[in-house]
Order: structure tokens, then C-alpha cells, then sequence
């Protein structure tokens, strides 16, 4: 069967194994913490810079070269490409408006912070699965796999077995972070106010609901608004039910209902597709091996008792990264070799490997710096007024990393395109 990387061996490296590196990951993380004692912020901080500078954040600079710096694109695609910024000034203008107007003005702008911050965990968990099936797709249409159904019940047996053991840790750890207990575990005196909150939440996502339904009907000639548009309506009337789902009866039988659900899908799922691979007569080996290493990555990492959450989000992520990297480089080689369009400083650097990592390193050190370095400068005597500030900022940031799941989501639209499919 023809590689999606440049060789099998590769594929299996850079696709399937590098699940294995999220729980090296976790295994480096306790190394320097438990066996060598240098103590838990300095493991953390190493941890973290190579996790931030050689991986998360420089997979980002692969879909901006694809896009901004390629010619071709940016002649074809200019019109939504360029609308599509102005979500990044939207969402921290938003949040401003939140934290100024009556109703949320006794709360702690931290609060809507948090809220945003766990939403782009939920989104950004779907981004690594909907990542990890898309290679699946891939192997399935070089193995020459027919479109017969299978594909919608493979997709919902990686998805409902992914979304399981997320499910599982928000329930038993809603606080993930530090100051998460505010939102997620009030004490009794706070919880009128946290309540609140909520109510205002809940209120907020049903009106984003219906504002994406209208948006996927007005931009329905714009493929690259309509589906996106019309997925997000459905994941805001969803947590609009579970807000108030949970607002009504706590959390544990709202999620326990859902782990249950998830798993009755899981197990129907998964008997219908190894039912259709049978009745196909031969298994589809790299297919299958993408799906199961997602799954154990998955499971096995969210599961683990690690007490530092920003660690399990590290380790499910770095494989995410190794994938995108690994096949970003192959597929800018491949393409731009191959096409006749003129795609400018895109293939310039595609033909310059250890320029484009250099670059890239240095993206991600200007990013991660402006990202993290927020928490450490002070602007204003106002501690209430920096902490408003740096809430901002930091929804601006978790923006960012929505636009390159937007992107993501856009531009590798294999079957819609062409070009791609030819390439990939």
C-alpha cells in the first residue's frame, strides 16, 4: 500500500508510535521530579519549553505557511481567509463586553477566563481526534476501501472512545488548575454567586447556538463557514443542555448518563465496523493500528493518577504534534514539487528544511514568550486592573489557538479538494 509519509516505516513512526511519546513524556516529567528531585516547578518549566518551542506551538507554523505565505492559496482563497481574523478580535471583545456589562460585573473576570479556557480543552480534545481519524480516512482510501458506511461508525467508535476517559476525569477532577475551584468546586458561601455565573453561561451558549445556525445559513455558498458554522451550533446547544442539565440535578448524573451513552455508542460502533471490515474480507492493518494507538493514548494518559493537569494535556498533545509535523513536511515536498501554481515563499521554504525549522522554533519562542510572559510583567499599580487585563490577553492567545483549529479544520479537506487528495 502507497505511504502517506514518505515511506511505511515513517508512517508507523511518525502516525502510530508517536502515541508512545506522550507517556515518555509523563515518564521524563517524574523522572526529574521523583528520581532526581529537582524539584516540581523546575520539572514542570523543562518539561514544558520542550514541549512549547519544539513541538505545540511550532505545529502551528505549518498551517500558517500553507496559508498565508502561499501565493496560490492567498490568490484563491483571500476573501474568507482574511474574514476569518477577525474571530481572533472578536472573541477577547466579546469576553470584555461579559466582564464590563450588570450582569457580570460582580464576578471575577477570571471566571470567564476559566470558563473559556476548559471550552478550548473540549474543543481542542476533538481536535487531536478528529485529527487521528483523519489519517484513518486516509489508510482507508489508499487501501482502496469503498465508501459502504463504514466510515461514519469507525469515526464514532474512535470518537466515543476517545471522549470516554475525558468524560471519566471531569467527573472525578472538575478542577484542573489553580483557581479553577472558583467555577467548578465553590464552597457554600460562593455558590449563589457561581450559580449565577452559570445561569448566564447557559444563556450565552444558547444564544451562540442559534447565532452559528444562522451563520452556516447565510455563508451556506462558503464551505469553509457553512460546516464549521453549523458544527459549533451544535456543540453550544449541547453544553447549553449540559449547563443546565448539571444546574439542575449536579454533575454526577449528567456525566455518568453521558460516560454510559458514550459507551453504549463505543461498543455498537465498534461491533458494526469490525462486522463491515469483515464482511470486506481483509483488515486494514495501518487503518486499525492509528485507532488503537489513539485509544491507548487517550485512555491511558487521562487515567493515569497525575495530579498536574497542564502534564496530561502536554502528553495527550505532543503526539498530535509529531503527526502534523511529520506529515506537513512531507506533503509541502510533495505538493509544491509537484505543482505548476506559483506559491511563492511556501515552497522557498519547503525546499529549506532547516530554515523552516529554524523559523518555526523562532515563532514559537515569540508566541510562547507573549503567551506566558503575561502572568510575570507588571503594567498597573491596579492589581484589579492587571488581572482584568491579563484575562484579556489570555483569551486573545486562546483565540489564536481556535483560528489554527479553524484552519485545520478548512484546509485539509482532502475529499473537497482535489489537489489534495492528489498530493496525499
Amino acid at each position: 500500500m502507497e505511504s502517506i509519509l514518505e515511506s511505511s516505516s515513517k508512517d508507523r513512526w511518525y502516525l502510530i508510535y508517536s502515541s508512545l511519546s506522550g507517556f515518555v513524556l509523563v515518564a521524563i516529567y517524574f523522572l526529574l521530579k521523583d528520581v532526581l528531585k529537582i524539584g516540581d516547578s523546575a520539572s514542570f518549566f523543562s518539561v514544558f519549553i520542550v514541549f512549547a518551542l519544539l513541538f505545540d506551538v511550532r505545529h502551528f507554523f505549518p498551517t500558517y505557511t500553507r496559508t498565508i505565505l502561499d501565493k496560490s492559496f492567498m490568490k484563491e482563497n483571500k476573501g474568507w481567509f482574511l474574514s476569518s481574523w477577525a474571530f481572533i478580535l472578536l472573541v477577547p471583545i466579546v469576553a470584555m463586553m461579559l466582564m464590563s456589562s450588570s450582569e457580570f460585573r460582580a464576578f471575577d473576570s477570571y471566571l470567564i477566563f476559566s470558563f473559556t479556557l476548559r471550552f478550548t480543552y473540549i474543543i481542542g480534545f476533538y481536535h487531536l481526534i478528529k485529527q487521528n481519524w483523519g489519517f484513518m480516512a486516509i489508510f482507508k482510501k489508499k487501501n482502496g476501501e469503498k465508501e459502504d458506511g463504514s466510515d461514519k461508525w469507525e469515526k464514532l467508535a474512535l470518537l466515543s472512545g476517545s471522549f470516554l476517559p475525558f468524560v471519566y476525569v471531569s467527573l472525578k477532577n472538575p478542577v484542573w488548575f489553580e483557581g479553577g475551584q472558583y467555577i467548578f468546586a465553590p464552597k457554600s458561601e460562593q455558590l449563589p454567586y457561581i450559580l449565577n455565573f452559570w445561569q448566564n453561561i447557559s444563556l450565552g451558549l444558547l444564544i451562540l447556538g442559534f447565532l452559528f445556525i444562522l451563520i452556516s445559513i447565510a455563508f451556506k455558498s462558503i464551505p469553509q463557514f457553512k460546516y464549521v458554522s453549523r458544527n459549533l451550533s451544535g456543540l453550544f446547544f449541547g453544553l447549553f443542555i449540559l449547563v443546565r442539565w448539571i444546574l439542575v440535578s449536579g454533575k454526577d448524573v449528567p456525566l455518568y448518563s453521558i460516560m454510559i451513552f458514550l459507551g453504549l455508542i463505543f461498543i455498537y460502533s465498534l461491533y458494526k465496523s469490525i462486522s463491515m471490515e469483515k464482511i470486506r474480507g481483509h483488515w486494514n492493518k495501518e487503518k486499525w493500528m492509528i485507532f488503537i494507538s489513539s485509544l491507548v493514548l487517550y485512555n491511558g494518559i487521562l487515567l493515569l493518577p497525575i495530579e498536574n493537569k497542564f502534564i496530561m494535556i502536554m502528553a495527550i498533545t505532543i503526539p498530535h504534534n509529531i503527526q502534523y509535523l511529520g506529515f506537513t513536511g512531507a506533503f509541502n515536498q510533495r505538493y509544491y514539487l509537484n505543482s505548476k501554481k506559483e506559491h511563492g515563499l511556501a515552497k522557498v521554504l519547503s525546499e529549506k528544511a532547516v530554515v523552516f525549522f529554524l523559523l518555526s522554533v523562532f515563532y514559537a519562542f515569540v508566541f510562547e514568550l507573549s503567551r506566558t510572559g503575561i502572568k510575570y510583567v507588571d503594567w498597573f499599580d491596579s492589581n484589579d486592573t492587571l488581572r482584568f487585563v491579563r484575562n484579556i490577553i489570555g483569551i486573545f492567545f486562546l483565540a489564536m489557538v481556535w483560528h489554527h483549529y479553524y484552519l485545520d479544520a478548512v484546509i485539509w479537506r482532502v475529499r473537497k479538494d482535489k489537489d489534495l487528495s492528489e498530493n496525499i
